[in-house]
């Protein structure tokens, strides 16, 4: 088979990293400390826009060694590309949501619609749900002492 440099991991690999760029550059706006040493509302955005940055190039690497061909899509592809549409409507959402109800509820109900995204069997639905939402409340609020909106 021919090997082909512009596949989808590629693809998505350049895009995730201007992106990634873009956040990078936005949060430089921000603050990357406060005046007692806590990590300001900068530091996370560069943090995490560089580990994309990290995976992209892993993802670009791989996509570049992996011979694929254009347009060839089987059915667990396309799953797979209905799938990745519903995660980023269900993000969407949470995005809406958090402008017009606290933060708990807000991610509550984005963790729970990503497990049954992800075809979680409903028991571990709701326990993943209540265990990344209390996790994420602990790093955030008691961890970093952010104010979550959280009434």
């Amino acid at each position: 088979m021919k090997k082909r440099i512009f596949n989808s991991e590629v693809i998505f690999g350049a895009v995730a990293i201007l992106v990634s760029v873009y956040f990078i550059v936005a949060g430089q706006a921000f603050p990357g400390a406060t005046k007692n040493g806590v990590p300001g509302s900068g530091y996370f955005p560069t943090i995490a826009a560089g580990g994309v940055i990290l995976f992209s190039v892993l993802l670009i690497i791989q996509g570049v060694r992996k011979p694929t061909s254009y347009f060839k899509l089987d059915k667990a592809q396309i799953q797979n590309l209905i799938q990745m549409v519903e995660v980023l409507a269900a993000l969407a959402a949470f995005l809406v949501l958090w402008r017009f109800i606290p933060f708990l509820p807000a991610a509550l109900l984005y963790v729970f619609a990503l497990t049954r995204i992800l075809k979680q069997p409903l028991k571990y639905s709701i326990i993943y749900t209540v265990v990344v939402v209390l996790v994420l409340y602990l790093i955030f609020s008691v961890g970093f002492k952010v104010r979550l909106n959280i009434n």
